[in-house]
């Protein structure tokens, strides 16, 4: 039967009609492979049974010549018994006459006891040489003739020999075989040809215009399709079920494509989104960054009055406000330089100074910037060290931060008497340095989240006194810079933490150096000519103060031409330059003065 009305062509306004007989591919079709199977088949098969029954007929026909002759020759010998034993030629050609009759036999002889010829007949006059041993039984075949020779015989007597020779016609036997062979050839190619547009019909046809609706479909994308039900065997059944595949495809096709427009859609509005997520994650990026350096600008000048201050002789209570703002604005500045860096890092614009630098006075260098905040908590330090020096690879201020920043954690989450460690050990071509302590100890479940940026566990706040959240997440950015790896351990609150640094070592191997000793460094001081430019008054106020203090003279400037002139006519010693003048910014004054002769 057939199906209901097609649907429309998707993006089209025509119909789309039930596909009828399409025409078939050019090329090896199936129409022609199967026509030709079958012809080839039938061919096939008749001329084997042709072949094998042509052989049949000519041995069967030969059989059947050589017993004939084999009979008459019998005959001709019981007949010729008495002429034989009287040796009567006479009568021995009487019977040889008798096989006037046969006309396929050419010439008969019949021979006696000795092997002489007694009576001979011969149908076309010609004397034939025997082909056959006389006196014994058997045939031969020759050209277009065949020859027998039998004893005659009464009881266990040996008489004499008949021998006979005719014709064995087995060109015109063939002959007539090939003609009826070509007859039944005809007749099979006809009832071939015929059977074979049958079953193109039945059988190839539908196939054939399954196979046009299928291509259709894969090049116009048209799942409206649909092919004519012409049987109800399971070619038809076949033809129901493709029709059905492209109603579901096409169901299937309509849904998709619904689909891909809705992720289209929400495609484009996550893309949106995210960038819009990286603008506010730039501006931020940017917003740390000035506010960094805006922040500096005002702490600046409050450290240069703090050291201002410690020059002079102060009365216990203005001495004891002085350390605190000293203490206090240090503090700040740590926290605005990592605020800095990790805008760096973030914006990947941290350049390393890589050096072959040694680990002691990397670690002596972070111990020197927290020792007065262990002090402050009467907490114990221990320092173990290798023997033999280790040389690293490193931007040695960098690393000196990271240890920096592992030492002052572990002091800020460790009560007043605790105890903190920093020991370093060589393994196989790396450096693992660790700082460990017996504080609070952080949470299995912070572990992971420790190193992002901002993070902070909620059980430490109160404890760490402030923060930002950004110290490990620097010291992670600035360890991978590196190569390395920093990793965190913990047994649990209350359990102390360990934080491992593993470093590449320098290939220049371990070195001898001297241990880490007390600093003692040449306070002596050399009045000098400097050059302070700045566009922050009280920046370069306070500067220009504390080094006159010094004995050191001073010339000031608040931009960066002004900078360029002052360092012309002065020829300062030394120049102290703001980078963000107006004007000219400080590396292009740096610039400037390095290019002249006395600069």
């Amino acid at each position: 039967m057939d199906l209901p009305s097609p649907l429309q062509r998707v993006g089209q306004d025509r119909p789309a009609g039930l596909l009828g007989k399409v025409p078939a591919p050019a090329g090896n079709s199936i129409r022609i492979k199967f026509l030709a199977a079958t012809i080839g088949t039938s061919l096939v098969a008749l001329v084997i049974a042709s072949t094998a029954l042509l052989i049949y007929d000519v041995r069967e026909y030969k059989r059947a010549t050589v017993d004939e002759l084999s009979t008459l020759a019998h005959v001709v010998g019981l007949a010729s018994g008495p002429a034989l034993k009287s040796l009567d030629s006479a009568g021995a050609e009487k019977v040889l006459q008798s096989l006037l009759g046969q006309p396929r036999v050419m010439t008969g002889v019949v021979y006696d006891g000795d092997g002489r010829e007694l009576a001979r007949y011969s149908a076309t006059g010609q004397q034939a040489t025997p082909q056959l041993v006389i006196g014994s039984d058997g045939y031969a075949a020759g050209d277009g003739t065949i020859a027998v020779a039998v004893r005659a015989r009464e009881g266990a007597q040996t008489l004499g020999s008949v021998y006979l020779q005719a014709r064995f016609e087995i060109g015109s036997r063939l002959s007539q075989y090939f003609g009826v062979l070509a007859a039944v050839t005809m007749g099979s190619l006809i009832i071939a040809l015929l059977l074979s547009v049958w079953l193109r019909r039945t059988l190839t046809d539908p196939i054939v215009t399954l196979a046009n609706a299928a291509k259709r479909v894969i090049h116009e994308r048209d799942f409206s399709q649909r092919v004519k039900k012409t049987s109800d065997d399971e070619l038809g059944e076949l033809v129901e079920s493709f029709n059905s595949m492209l109603a579901e495809v096409g169901r299937r096709s309509d849904e998709l494509h619904e689909a891909n427009k809705a992720l289209a859609h929400e495609v484009s509005e996550r893309t949106a989104a995210e960038a819009a997520l990286r603008e506010v994650d730039r501006r931020k990026d940017e917003f740390i960054a000035v506010l960094s350096h805006e922040l500096r600008n005002p702490l600046s000048p409050i450290r240069n009055a703090v050291a201002l201050l410690n020059s002079r002789e102060q009365d216990p209570v203005s001495a004891k406000a002085r350390d605190i703002i000293d203490r206090q604005s240090n503090q700040l500045a740590r926290l605005i330089e990592d605020l800095m860096d990790a805008s760096r890092i973030s914006q990947n614009k941290m350049e390393l100074r890589l050096d072959e630098v040694s680990l002691t006075k990397v670690a002596g260098m972070a111990i020197e910037s927290t020792q007065a905040l262990l002090a402050s908590k009467k907490q114990s330090f221990t320092l173990d060290l290798p023997r033999e020096d280790i040389m690293l690879h490193a931007d040695a201020a960098r690393i000196s931060q990271v240890l920096a920043n592992l030492l002052s954690n572990a002091s800020k989450y460790t009560d007043a008497g605790g105890a903190l460690e920093l020991r370093a050990r060589a393994q196989r071509g790396t450096v693992a340095i660790e700082v460990s302590d017996n504080g609070t100890g952080i949470p299995p479940e912070a572990l992971g989240g420790l190193f992002q940026m901002f993070s902070q566990v909620k059980v430490h706040r109160a404890q760490a006194g402030g923060g930002l959240g950004i110290g490990l997440a620097l010291a992670k950015g600035l360890v991978e810079m590196h190569g390395g790896r920093i990793e965190a351990f913990s047994e649990g609150l209350g359990q102390g933490s360990r934080f491992v640094v593993t470093l590449p070592a320098s290939r220049a191997g371990e070195a001898s150096h001297p241990r880490l000793a007390p600093l003692t460094p040449d306070m002596t001081v050399h009045p000098l000519r400097i050059l302070v430019a700045d566009d922050v008054p009280d920046s370069v106020d306070s500067l220009s103060a504390l080094l006159r203090a010094y004995g050191n003279t001073v010339f000031v400037a608040s931009d960066g031409l002004e900078a360029l002139e002052q360092a012309g006519r002065h020829r300062p010693d030394l120049a102290v330059l703001d980078i963000g003048m107006p004007g000219l910014d400080g590396q292009e004054v740096a610039r400037r003065i390095r290019a002249e002769p006395w600069g």
